[in-house]
């Protein structure tokens, strides 16, 4: 770094690469490196591409360039095209004139950069894209050209008493929302079907953006929605010909929300995740994950890597996330019926009837443990061994309807005698008419209680 600022350039080691022009294509560049460092492993020649190409074309002069020794930051201007040159050790082969603008009084690196270029620069690339960043790197230097004052920080709005009115929902509850999201920005409504989850997201996330729809996007997770379909993946592309087909990495919901937010960090911007806990997330998220957590850090992606696009991955911290679960689906998994199952076990205390044979049999003489036969109400019945495996979608949705209907609902509680009179005589059921024919037909009664 001592020989950058003394004698004013920057560089990167190109011993062996042959001379291209600035300008370079990116498939130039590539056939050169395959060429010339044929030698090293596939990334590490993808690595190489990326660099070289940034430092040959997509610079240009009067560029804003950054450096950093340590927790030293020099900041500069690109002041020529790139050129070929012989350096010690080959370690500066291929260089740009650079006027840096603080040798003597470097930045520091922890203190004094924002947290989001902090967290680019730690990541291990040599050469990284911050024009996103361009205005605050100018208010860094010191430009002319730089505006006076750069605009980054988030502001959630309060919540008013007309949103808490439309949405029938306590002011201050809709308020600690709000607040949790200004503390970390994703948060999940859960509860049974039908409660207004999702209705209760998209209008929070509408007052949160202003009433801009285009701040607003919605997805909602199922069983086979994965990374490729939820962020980026490959995606069959016709080719220019019409002829053929070839597959290019396309940006999901995500990633295009996440563009969108860097364009404008000081608007909020929302994902809304429906059914959030319908899909695998650890095949969703991928290494996003721990982007969730750590918002002021840099990882790789698994398909435009830093190596091949020259930028680390972060989350901006104006993508807020919303997501909805509901809370019945466990239990619908154990089963969607409930009913009486007969258990036969031996118990240090009796339940139900005593199996005599058994007993007998097994525990001649034994007061301890007791053979018993009980009935257990349960969901491990024979018929949702049946239903589960093959029950039909529209079957299970209409069940999921009843089950959400019910919630809440407990067994009547036992209570006083029915009074005299207050009973009136019903048909049997259809399945005991034979056997039953003889009982009165006050034998069979519906009870109806009031109060």
């Amino acid at each position: 770094m001592g020989d950058w600022l003394a004698e004013g350039y920057c560089s990167l080691p190109a011993s062996k690469l042959r001379e291209l022009p600035p300008g370079a294509t990116q498939e130039a560049i590539r056939a050169a490196v395959d060429e010339d460092y044929a030698h090293g492993s596939y990334n590490d020649r993808l690595k190489k591409t990326a660099e070289f190409h940034a430092f040959l074309s997509r610079m240009r002069e009067d560029d804003l360039v950054l450096s950093n020794d340590g927790g030293k930051v020099y900041l500069g201007w690109i002041k020529g095209g790139p050129a070929f040159r012989a350096s010690v050790e080959n370690r500066a082969n291929l260089q740009r004139p650079v006027e840096w603008s603080n040798p003597q009084a470097p930045l520091d690196f922890a203190d004094d950069l924002p947290d989001a270029i902090s967290a680019k620069l730690a990541t291990q690339h040599d050469v990284l894209d911050l024009t996103e960043f361009a205005e605050e790197l100018e208010a860094l230097v010191g430009s002319e050209t730089a505006k006076t004052t750069v605009v980054r920080d988030l502001v959630l709005p309060d919540v008013d008493a007309e949103l808490a009115e439309e949405l029938l929902v306590d002011r201050d509850w809709l308020q600690e929302c709000v607040e949790l999201l200004r503390d970390r920005p994703q948060l999940i409504f859960y509860g049974p079907p039908g409660t207004g989850k999702t209705y209760l997201a998209q209008h929070l996330a509408q007052f949160l953006v202003g009433g801009k729809p285009e701040n607003v996007k919605l997805v909602q997770f199922h069983p086979v929605y994965f990374y490729e379909d939820f962020f980026e993946g490959f995606r069959p592309v016709q080719t220019a010909d019409g002829q053929g087909v070839t597959f290019k990495p396309l940006p999901g919901p995500l990633l295009r929300l996440v563009d969108a937010a860097r364009q404008h960090p000081e608007e909020p911007y929302v994902l809304i995740i429906d059914e959030i806990n319908r899909g695998n997330l650890a095949k969703i998220f991928g290494e996003l994950y721990f982007l969730l957590e750590y918002r002021d850090k840099a990882v790789d992606l698994l398909y435009s890597s830093a190596e091949g696009t020259g930028q680390a991955f972060t989350l901006p911290e104006n993508l807020v996330i919303i997501g909805t679960m509901n809370t019945a689906d466990r239990a619908l998994r154990r089963g969607v019926l409930q009913g009486y199952r007969e258990v036969e076990e031996a118990l240090p205390v009796l339940r139900g009837r005593i199996r005599e044979a058994d007993q007998i049999r097994r525990r001649y003489g034994l007061p301890l443990p007791v053979e018993v036969r009980y009935d257990d109400y349960t969901v491990d019945i024979a018929e949702n061994r049946l239903l589960l495996p093959g029950l039909a979608v529209p079957t299970r949705r209409t069940l999921r309807h009843v089950i959400a209907r019910l919630a809440g609902v407990s067994a009547a509680a036992p209570g006083p005698d029915i009074p005299p009179g207050s009973t009136r005589a019903t048909r049997p059921p259809s399945a005991w008419r034979n056997s039953c024919s003889a009982a009165p037909p006050t034998s069979w009664t519906t009870v109806r209680r009031s109060g």
